[in-house]
């Protein structure tokens, strides 16, 4: 992307502003590249985005008709977004408290719970 960028802007002799949006529907001009790479940067960098993950995954709930595998997997992929440094046991037993929250049914959540601890 480093690259790819000012390459694109060289060659096609923009002479515009780039704007870039937020979320918060606020508008950040930048008009250099440097200014631009750096936004981007600090918005995606992998800091952001494990803080990011951590609180998706937190949030997460299964969604209506959505099978049982397809939460775990997307459980599992958000921790390891979110906790990419923590052991792998460790990272389970935060995952499986995770996905038993996801659930979101109180009554089956239990069961789960119960099994893995049998």
């Amino acid at each position: 992307m480093d690259v790819h960028i000012p390459f694109c802007i060289f060659h096609s002799h923009w002479k515009m502003k780039i704007t870039v949006c937020t979320r918060t529907s606020d508008a950040a001009s930048t008009d250099t590249i440097e200014k631009l790479m750096t936004l981007l940067r600090n918005r995606y960098s992998g800091a952001r985005q494990s803080d990011k993950c951590r609180v998706e995954v937190r949030l997460r709930r299964r969604r209506p008709g959505e099978s049982l595998s397809s939460l775990h997997q997307g459980i599992r992929r958000l921790m390891a977004l979110a906790y990419p440094t923590l052991q792998p046991d460790a990272r389970e037993s935060v995952a499986c408290d995770h996905y038993i929250y996801a659930l979101d049914d109180a009554d089956f959540g239990r069961r789960c719970a119960n099994g893995l601890r049998h």
